[in-house]
């Protein structure tokens, strides 16, 4: 009968999904073969289904879970910055001098002297656009899971002079921002900042 052949169609697609991923993994496997991947970090090379961090360095990943708390130190220097630029223009105790609390986040601590420090470098100094998107995409999961991220407008990454875009190619806050974007169902808008 028919669910007899409904379930043959389901039963092929289903052979046809699992051979494919096991071709990917096998083209994958391969491919480490030729040219390792390695922990962006620690230079460990990585595991089959490793990505661009090892194990070990994503579970010490030094997050800054700042996307959980409703006001946080980045966010409240951030809100410093804007009130004081606000106040210079202001003459008054007008409401045009003050601006509501303005939220902001951060994936990890950033040190100078840790191997951390070495994710942004390859992003932006080695054209690694991969290695910006999983990040991308890891910041902006954390903020879609956020209350004080579910009303966001639109994302707008800070522009690059265009004389750096066209040395390196791309603008690095655009690759990690297309991807918070898309976690948070927001457009991303290159055209307010200058």
């Amino acid at each position: 009968g028919w669910k007899s052949k409904e379930f043959c169609i389901t039963l092929e697609i289903d052979i046809h999904c699992v051979m494919k991923g096991s071709i990917l993994r096998g083209l994958k496997a391969a491919a480490d073969i030729l040219l390792p991947r390695q922990c962006i970090t620690c230079g460990r090379k990585l595991l089959l289904n490793e990505k661009h961090l090892c194990l070990e360095c994503l579970a010490d990943l030094p997050q800054t879970y700042f996307w959980t708390l409703s006001h946080n130190p980045m966010a409240d220097k951030f809100n410093e910055i804007i009130q004081n630029t606000l106040e210079e223009g202001c003459s008054s105790d007008s409401e045009s001098c003050h601006e509501h609390y303005a939220y902001a986040s951060a994936l990890f601590f950033y040190h100078s002297e840790a191997e951390y420090r070495l994710i942004p470098y390859q992003i932006k100094y080695h054209g690694n656009i991969s290695a910006g998107r999983y990040f991308g995409r890891m910041l902006g999961k954390r903020l879609a899971s956020s209350e004080a991220f579910q009303d966001v407008d639109m994302v707008i990454p800070v522009p690059l002079h265009w004389t750096r875009k066209w040395k390196r190619g791309y603008n690095q806050a655009e690759v990690i921002a297309l991807t918070v974007a898309e976690s948070l169902g927001a457009p991303m808008r290159t055209d307010i900042l200058k």
